[in-house]
């Protein structure tokens, strides 16, 4: 049996609609194609960093250990008189005093050492008298800012000038 191709429908032209849309599926293969070969590039980047840094990581930590050990030494040094200077700047430091400091008495001169264990002040008074001196030492020891109050000569005759050492007491640690 012979077919008759001449009631058979043949295939026209491709619409325009069609031919657009074909192009925009080729489109989309060949970018989704190369967004996949970058992102798979990126993935083979990022296994490479890693192993790197696993790598270097048992250096990184031995690092770490070892100056987590000299950190308790020097540098807990560093970080107490760090922190020294923050809670006890030295208005703070004057201030109290003032408060210590009856009429009569002056404070000549004041050396302040932030150092590892606490801030310490040494301060040349000047008192009209004994007892002008002896109210401020009281005070000093009776305000709760001043530890290890040690005195240098005293000579108790009329006008006394005296060197004073001390440890300051911070806000924090009373």
């Amino acid at each position: 049996m012979k077919a008759d191709f001449s009631t058979r429908r043949r295939v026209g032209r491709p619409r325009p609609l069609d031919v657009l849309l074909l192009t925009l599926s080729g489109a989309a293969l060949i970018w989704s194609a190369v967004a996949a070969a970058a992102a798979w590039r990126e993935v083979e980047g990022a296994r490479l960093a890693l192993a790197q840094l696993r790598e270097r990581a048992p250096a990184q930590e031995r690092r770490l250990h070892e100056l987590e050990g000299s950190r308790h030494g020097r540098n807990d040094a560093l970080v107490n008189q760090a922190l020294h200077t923050l809670t006890s700047p030295p208005q703070l430091i004057l201030a109290d005093i003032e408060t210590t400091l009856p009429s009569g008495a002056r404070l000549e001169a004041l050396t302040l050492t932030y150092g590892h264990e606490a801030v310490e002040l040494e301060m040349q008074v000047v008192a009209r008298t004994p007892q002008i001196y002896d109210t401020f030492v009281a005070g000093m020891e009776g305000s709760g800012r001043f530890g290890h109050l040690t005195f240098g000569s005293e000579d108790r005759s009329g006008e006394m000038k005296v060197t004073l050492r001390a440890d300051y007491i911070t806000r924090g640690d009373s």
